[in-house]
């Protein structure tokens, strides 16, 4: 799990774990029957999807019509996480 993250970052990488959870859930019932707590599968999965919500706020800041106000936040976590982003793929875990 990566140790820093930013938390608009985080927070959209939990978002797109809980939409991945739906999707299995709904169509593969075996699957479901071992992971029915989705909480807890995102949880224990969120960090699977820190890059993808990376490229998923990176897509909307280039694409989105959004206010200005709003492309700058998004653009601030971006360029705050990308800042402690080497310190994630150079991650020590000991288990």
């Amino acid at each position: 799990m990566p140790k820093y993250v930013h938390h608009m970052i985080r927070d959209t990488a939990k978002a797109i774990a809980g939409e991945v959870y739906e999707i299995w859930a709904s169509k593969h019932s075996d699957w479901y029957k071992e992971n029915r707590d989705q909480k807890a599968y995102i949880e224990a999965n969120w960090d699977k999807f820190v890059e993808a919500a990376r490229e998923s706020l990176a897509t909307t800041l280039r694409e989105g019509k959004l206010p200005d106000e709003v492309k700058q936040t998004i653009a601030e976590a971006l360029i705050l996480d990308n800042t402690i982003r080497p310190s994630r793929h150079n991650q020590i875990r000991i288990t």
